[in-house]
């Protein structure tokens, strides 16, 4: 085959079982059976494009995998990669947001707005 023969992927024997665990544990999170069975697969010397095929996963996040094992050992593997929250800060307080909702759930005419089935008329009610 042509290309750049892969890094040898050698796995730590405490690892090995845990790592065999998981990639067959149905309770664990997906991304972390997922990981498992990356670093089992090159460490057996599989190629990354097979693996990638195998696992339906594009290469990059076999390449991934390996180099967070390599370098931050097993825990990093199963630790979730985000940082705190993740994305765009909450615009609204959770108050506002309970009120939007609790309005949303009420009735038209407990507002004192009558809908008629017309052309979109709102009219107050008597």
């Amino acid at each position: 085959m042509r290309g750049r023969r892969p890094e040898k992927l050698t796995i730590a024997r405490r690892d090995q079982e845990i790592l065999q665990a998981a990639a067959h544990n149905g309770s664990l999170p997906w991304s972390q059976v997922q990981r498992a069975k990356i670093v089992l697969a090159i460490a057996a010397e599989e190629r990354q494009c097979s693996v990638a095929a195998r696992l339906e996963c594009d290469q990059s996040t076999v390449w991934r995998a390996c180099q967070r094992y390599r370098q931050e050992g097993l825990a990093s593997l199963f630790a979730d990669g985000r940082q705190g929250n993740s994305g765009r800060p909450r615009q609204i307080s959770p108050v506002q947001q309970a009120q939007i909702v609790g309005l949303a759930c009420l009735e038209p005419i407990a507002k004192e707005l009558h809908l008629t089935t017309g052309p979109a008329r709102i009219r107050p009610a008597k």
